[in-house]
């Protein structure tokens, strides 16, 4: 049977932490305030889209600090900076009409061009501080930095155009260089201190590429041309457009407009030695790998890339979409983004290494993007109207799996159902096998999930008992599990669910018809059932909570529609409302004492608090507890229920759960529960987030993802996709809860035996956007 939470009319605030009894859970709750556990976050989606303000320009990305920079083009110029973590934005005020942007990730310092006043604005990375404003010559228009040596190379796009060396130490502009006529575009070579330069040319000196040749100190030349001024050799080339360069072979390679396509030349002593041209169409973009020795080349014109072997001098046709106008490569994965601009743009993932490809949807009107080579994070720069940053997450390295959940040894009752979970991460994504006392299991009769994380065991008996394990294999390794003993026995003591605690932030923000609440359900089966019920708020302070509800209030539904109102307590110390007419005669509420909390295993309430809680006897069915603040108070607030007779043979609860605003980090929602008795009990916890939709919950939680831990914090399960799991549909139906009716929605949910004791399940979106969702832990048969 599903607990009735009502619909909200608006969202509540974000969760941001768990309870459970006192024995365990306010050790945990200070944890969970500071660490979280990393999510398996869904490769190749969008994760979050940043606005980042209009007349966006250009865009870098320091992979060492995890910051993205980004111009914006207007006449008093801004830098904006963004937060890899959290997406937070600082604003840095640089010249005026800026254009292009670098990082020197050795330093942390960053450069901004600014074109209408003939500038490099520097920047201390650390700081956000303008170090110092170095003039450069007229309109400057991108800059490119030696990382090993700090040299600063900036492009100025006159006619007659030179490039301005700048000092990575002192800040001191010390050389220009004459790089061609109407340079447009350039690139380092790191470990020769060599800047190659394409320039358009004009009536009597035709498009080049220009090699400028400096030492790796001092900008001394290595060779007396020029008057004994640097070292300047010219190519002439076909129409270059774009120029990358390999660092490790020293090959350059050029995309080429006036359907020109891609060369590749290679340098020896500054003459080219070997050049070879591929594909035809214009090329705007070039990125090369250097563990690869692979260059690709994207065709705006041919919805290609064209992939090009410097070793052996070949090329591969590797699909894009529609104008592709940038690529970028991350050497960590070889995954190969190709960005597709169009009214609304796309970017193409190719994996490097079997040319398959997916294409995600991003902002409008597209026109960079970047890589973090440490997070493995796309950006993309949309020229839209507010100007954003959309934020793709890539796929992680190839990695061994590695357990991060090991099935757990349990009692189980005779007849009882068992699931045996455990968790391993791996890229890709690791198979599973079980074994049972060594030998490998298959599906069978009360058998199943042997070949996923989840192995269940129907109507166990004496000949389940034994050791099993689970082998994870991704094909770059495979990893075993610890080995779970598993007993069954007739004579145990049968376990229960006996209390839910749901920590949440409530905020003027999320109001709902005027009010705010924590709602937190539970159900009744088997017949009469006493209950306390608590909503905390001043004493959290005691925790070093901060800034608990002041004033709390707790009020209990049933699950008529419209739902009736039992009883509401606004003092734990002062009585209850009487109940409502509906409940007239039929429960009589009253003040919980401090003999109750201790008798539920309650943390202490002090004498006179504003803190709420009561007791009462209902019988079964299903109810609702709404948690409040009395005067619209912004802040922290607990709602617990606790089972006041857990040794009751019939009566039990078999369903409890809570429903809040979810954000990351700190804003996840998470409940404590605790499980009783002498032998293991099976749960079902799912985290609904679109499966709400339908019910008319609004702003749903699209990408919930559930963590699972014991009292000492270890991770027992984790999932963000439930992926239509047979056997949580079936256990779904086998205690009644409402059905998820998308086998490919991103609800989430864990199938597991748990021992007695005392567990917190964690709620945080895996991406953005954030929203509503639902805990709910089932007890199953």
């Amino acid at each position: 049977m599903s607990i009735p939470l009502p619909p909200l009319s608006g969202p509540p605030s974000p969760g941001t932490g768990p309870g459970a009894p006192r024995w365990s859970v306010w050790a945990h709750l200070g944890l969970v305030l500071t660490m979280l556990a990393p999510l398996q976050v869904r490769a190749q989606q969008v994760v979050a889209t940043i606005p980042v303000g209009p007349h966006v320009f250009a865009m870098a990305v320091n992979s060492t600090t995890n910051k993205i920079y980004v111009v914006n083009n207007v006449p008093a110029g801004k830098l904006t900076v963004i937060d890899g973590v959290t997406n937070a934005l600082t604003t840095v005020g640089v010249g005026n009409t800026p254009t292009a942007v670098a990082v020197n990730e050795e330093n942390d310092k960053v450069y901004v061009a600014n074109s209408a006043d003939g500038t490099v604005t520097v920047i201390d990375g650390a700081t956000n501080a303008v170090l110092a404003t170095v003039a450069t010559g007229i309109n400057p228009s991108e800059i490119v930095v030696n990382q090993k040596n700090g040299h600063v190379y900036v492009l100025n796009s006159s006619l007659d155009g030179t490039e301005t060396v700048i000092d990575g130490t002192t800040n001191a502009v010390v050389d220009q260089i004459f790089g061609g006529n109407n340079p447009i575009g350039m690139a380092v070579d790191p470990n020769i201190d060599t800047l190659y330069v394409i320039a358009e040319g004009n009536n009597n000196y035709p498009s080049q590429v220009s090699e400028a040749v400096y030492s790796a100190v001092g900008l001394v030349p290595l060779s007396p041309l020029n008057n004994g001024q640097d070292s300047l050799f010219l190519v002439f080339s076909n129409t270059p457009y774009t120029v990358a360069v390999n660092p490790v072979t020293g090959q350059v390679f050029t995309g080429n407009v006036n359907q020109a396509g891609a060369s590749v030349i290679n340098f020896a002593n500054g003459f080219p030695t070997h050049t070879r041209t591929f594909g035809q169409g214009d090329y705007l973009s070039i990125a090369v790998n250097t563990k690869t020795d692979i260059a690709y080349a994207a065709s705006s014109n041919f919805l290609s890339i064209d992939a090009i072997n410097a070793q052996t001098f070949t090329d591969t046709q590797l699909q894009g979409g529609p104008s592709v106008i940038a690529v970028a490569v991350d050497e960590g994965t070889n995954f190969v983004y190709a960005l597709n601009f169009q009214p609304s743009g796309t970017v193409t993932a190719i994996n490097g290494q079997t040319n398959t490809s997916t294409t995600t949807s991003v902002g409008t009107n597209p026109f960079a993007l970047a890589v973090n080579t440490q997070t493995h994070r796309v950006y993309v720069l949309n020229g839209d109207a507010d100007g954003t940053v959309s934020v793709i997450a890539g796929p992680s390295p190839a990695a061994v799996p590695a357990f991060t959940a090991q099935p757990l040894t349990l009692t189980a009752a005779t007849g009882s159902t068992v699931a045996l979970a455990a968790t391993a991460n791996g890229s890709p994504l690791p198979t599973y096998q079980w074994t049972f006392n060594g030998t490998a299991l298959s599906d069978g009769p009360n058998l199943s999930g042997s070949s996923t994380p989840t192995l269940v065991i129907t109507n166990a008996s004496s000949s389940s008992s034994g050791t099993y394990a689970v082998v994870a294999n991704n094909g770059t390794g495979q990893a075993t599990s610890l080995p779970a003993v598993l007993t069954v026995s007739s004579t145990a003591l049968p376990s229960r669910i006996i209390n839910l605690s749901t920590r949440a932030r409530i905020a003027s923000d999320f109001q709902i018809n005027g009010t705010q609440f924590l709602i937190a359900g539970f159900v009744i089966q088997g017949g009469s059932k006493s209950l306390i019920l608590r909503g905390v708020g001043p004493t959290l302070a005691n925790f070093s909570v901060p800034g608990p509800i002041a004033l709390p209030s707790i009020s209990l539904y049933d699950s008529a529609s419209p739902a009736n109102l039992i009883t509401t307590d606004t003092g734990w110390q002062l009585p209850p409302s009487a109940p409502g007419s509906a409940w007239s005669g039929k429960v009589s509420p009253v003040d919980a004492t401090a003999a109750d909390f201790a008798g539920v295993g309650a943390f202490a309430l002090p004498t006179g608090s504003a803190d709420s809680a009561l007791k009462l006897a209902l019988p079964a069915g299903s109810y609702t507890a709404q948690a409040s603040s009395t005067n619209g108070q912004d802040g922290v607030l607990l709602a617990e229920i606790y089972d006041n007779d857990p040794s009751s043979s019939a009566a039990r609860l078999v369903n409890v759960s809570s429903r809040s605003f979810v954000g990351n980090g700190i804003n996840a929602m998470v409940a404590g529960f605790v499980v009783s008795g002498s032998t293991a009990q099976t749960v079902l916890i799912r985290a609904s987030g679109p499966a709400l939709a339908p019910l008319g919950v609004p702003s749903i939680l699209l990408y919930p993802n559930v963590l699972l831990y014991d009292s000492n914090q270890n991770l027992i399960g984790s999932n963000s996709a439930w992926g239509g799991n047979s056997e949580i549909a079936s256990a779904a139906a086998r205690v009644g809860a409402f059905p998820w009716s998308d086998p490919a929605s991103s609800d989430s949910a864990l199938l597991v035996t748990l021992p007695p004791g005392t567990y917190t399940a964690e709620i945080s979106p895996t991406v953005a956007p954030y929203g509503n969702a639902l805990i709910e832990v089932y007890a199953v048969p």
